[in-house]
């Protein structure tokens, strides 16, 4: 089976149980986590995903 390398905003937004509008005003502010744009569509590459949620837990904080 085929690991995914890219979420979506949708699914990154259940992942993490907040909204999708979240991440939007998140990646307004520059903040949270890194995004890459393909085509006209935002997808969170899931290293970064991992490496976010390894350092929120040390750290508790966005940046």
């Amino acid at each position: 089976m085929r690991t995914k390398v890219f979420l979506t905003q949708r699914e990154l937004s259940d992942r993490w149980s907040v909204s999708p509008r979240t991440l939007e005003g998140w990646r307004d502010k520059g903040i949270g986590i890194a995004w890459t744009k393909i085509g006209s569509r935002v997808r969170y590459h899931v290293d970064d995903i991992e490496d976010c949620e390894r350092r929120w837990r040390s750290k508790g904080e966005l940046s």
